[in-house]
């Protein structure tokens, strides 16, 4: 008896199979604008340790609805003399790696903007259509050692364009909607600049397209990897990718556990179980209905699994965890207490 019941051991731990891997992403280092404040002349910069003015100064433009994930800075083709945001950084990359990342919408093909940039002829600026393509956007070197990155089917979006320096390689890389689009040698950069960096414009020339919509614009102090660009690129952030694991190959029907720890701080552990192979979803809403995360989106195996969730940057109060597969949907109920 004990032999057989040591044998059945054996077969539950051979069952246990990782499914991904937890990991979080946080926020960059550098420049972090969510553009959150409708009706206010400035933002937030969530940036940590961040540098510049915090919040940051919106002059002339305005925030408005359409972001990627809420509010979005609203463009007006004006000049970017007296049209932008004032970071109030003086940027100091030196010879170091950095990526910068921006979401960008609603510019219609073929016109030109400015999008970034210090106002500095040793340094860069990035700008929509013109001579990166009707469709493109361009990272613009001001200096003979700085060779210009260009990316194509970025408008009229929604797109998210990833521009990452790597030190190491002396290469910038370029990425659309978190996929590979291309990398650009480079004589290795030594980039600083005497005066605030621009977002939304850049010297005196046209800035954001009328119309135009700039949104999750970041600033890293880090050359991203490809992992992280494809985790994050659709994701406010800090985002922490949830453990999905395989406990058992053995499942009576479909289940959805009560959480636990319940309340919890800042994790907790969601059970479920499918009788056989199917997309599965399970994701948390708010008490407003709104979806604020996505534990799992994926096809699995019969089985039981666990899934890890880490609420660690929602704020206190009622969630709702929702299983969907193969016309089974159950919800349950959670509270986060800080």
């Amino acid at each position: 008896m004990k032999k057989f019941t040591f044998f059945l051991f054996l077969l539950f731990i051979a069952g246990i199979t990782n499914i991904s891997t937890a990991q979080t992403y946080n926020v960059p280092e550098i420049l972090y604008y969510k553009f959150e404040n409708n009706g206010s002349s400035n933002t937030p910069n969530y940036a940590i340790p961040g540098s510049g003015s915090n919040p940051a100064n919106i002059l002339g433009l305005i925030m408005g609805i359409g972001g990627q994930f809420d509010s979005a800075l609203v463009g007006n083709g004006g000049s970017s003399s007296s049209n932008y945001l004032n970071s109030g950084w003086f940027m100091d990359f030196g010879q170091g790696s950095w990526t910068i990342s921006l979401w960008i919408s609603n510019v219609q093909t073929g016109t030109f903007g400015y999008v970034f940039g210090p106002d500095i002829s040793s340094s860069f600026r990035c700008f929509t259509a013109g001579a990166s393509g009707p469709t493109g956007i361009r990272l613009d070197g001001l200096s003979s050692s700085f060779n210009e990155v260009d990316l194509t089917g970025v408008l009229p979006g929604p797109s998210v364009v990833h521009f990452v320096y790597d030190s190491v390689s002396s290469t910038i890389k370029g990425y659309v909607n978190g996929v590979f689009q291309k990398s650009i040698s480079q004589t290795p950069l030594n980039l600083t600049a005497s005066v605030p960096f621009k977002v939304g414009g850049y010297g005196t020339a046209s800035g954001l397209a009328a119309g135009g919509l700039l949104d999750e614009f970041r600033i890293y102090r880090r050359a991203l990897d490809s992992a992280e660009i494809a985790a994050t690129w659709n994701q406010t952030l800090p985002y922490t990718v949830t453990s999905v694991q395989l406990m058992s190959g053995i499942a009576d029907g479909y289940g959805l556990s009560q959480n636990y720890p319940n309340p919890f701080n800042p994790e907790t552990r969601i059970d479920f179980s499918i009788p056989k192979s199917g997309n599965v979803s399970l994701n948390v809403f708010n008490s407003l209905g709104q979806e604020v995360k996505q534990l799992a989106n994926k096809e699995l195996s019969a089985g039981s699994y666990s899934v890890n969730f880490n609420a660690g940057d929602l704020p206190s109060g009622v969630y709702y965890y929702t299983l969907i597969t193969d016309g089974f949907t159950k919800t349950k109920k959670m509270l986060l207490v800080k």
